[in-house]
């Protein structure tokens, strides 16, 4: 009697992170085929989502529409013609979402198929998928990333193979995207650094910074190694100023 197999393919992560090999799990098991209602499939994705960022602590993504559909067109696509890559339609996960109405700040993206010539249950599916990302350090850092808000996810079966794909799409529309501003009301040019890239503010100026990470500012005083860093929120301002011994000051407001 031949064996039968499950094989999970877990593609290159896509977002602003480094890339890194992908993973290759072959394992036997017994015979038998199955097709499952992929609708149940995504359900246990979201809610598995959802666990793991809040067991985690990170702020639970709320599902968008656009996202789902731009994820679940791409895992029939990639279903279709058996190709998994993060560029198989010619397009980038970002392109795809945009190409759905979606406008996006931040777009990072994981797929990977699985095969069994034993079936699935829809438990057992879902779990082969968000277990492999888990695993795959790229990935985890996808489903964790505190700087996303929304979540999109489809999942298709190869009629020629009987393969699932699935694709999860991570975003933060533009729309949330975080703005401040630094008004300098002192006679000289001040230095700070915005998650590490550096500004010059000359005096009596002001400067608007957009954002889609929440930032890390931090201001480096001429003459002194004292620092002073913030976090601002969406609508915050800051106004440097000098106290009465001329030392250099940030404000809010």
């Amino acid at each position: 009697m031949g064996h039968p197999w499950l094989t999970l393919v877990f593609a290159i992560a896509w977002g602003l992170l480094p890339q890194v090999a992908s993973v290759q799990v072959a394992e036997t098991r017994t015979a038998g085929a199955q097709s499952l209602a992929v609708a149940a499939v995504v359900e246990h994705l979201i809610n598995r989502t959802h666990a793991f960022r809040q067991q985690e602590g990170r702020p639970l993504v709320t599902p968008n529409p656009q996202l789902t559909a731009a994820a679940h067109d791409f895992a029939a696509f990639m279903a279709h013609t058996g190709h998994l890559s993060h560029t198989a339609d010619g397009q980038t996960p970002e392109g795809r979402a945009k190409a759905h109405g979606y406008d996006p700040c931040l777009i990072a993206e994981n797929i990977a198929s699985q095969h069994n010539s034993a079936g699935f249950t829809t438990e057992a599916l879902a779990q082969g998928f968000f277990e492999g990302w888990q695993q795959s350090p790229d990935h985890r850092k996808h489903l964790l990333d505190a700087a996303v808000t929304e979540t999109g996810i489809g999942v298709a079966q190869s009629q020629q193979t009987g393969a699932y794909y699935a694709v999860q799409l991570f975003g933060r529309p533009r729309s949330q995207q975080i703005a401040f501003q630094v008004t300098n009301h002192t006679d000289a040019t001040i230095t700070y650094a915005v998650d590490g890239q550096v500004f010059p503010l000359p005096p009596r100026t002001t400067r608007t910074h957009q954002q889609c990470r929440p930032p890390e500012v931090t201001f480096q005083w001429t003459g002194t190694p004292e620092r002073t860093t913030v976090h601002p929120t969406h609508g915050d301002r800051y106004t440097i100023g000098r106290g009465d011994a001329g030392d250099f000051r940030v404000e809010p407001g």
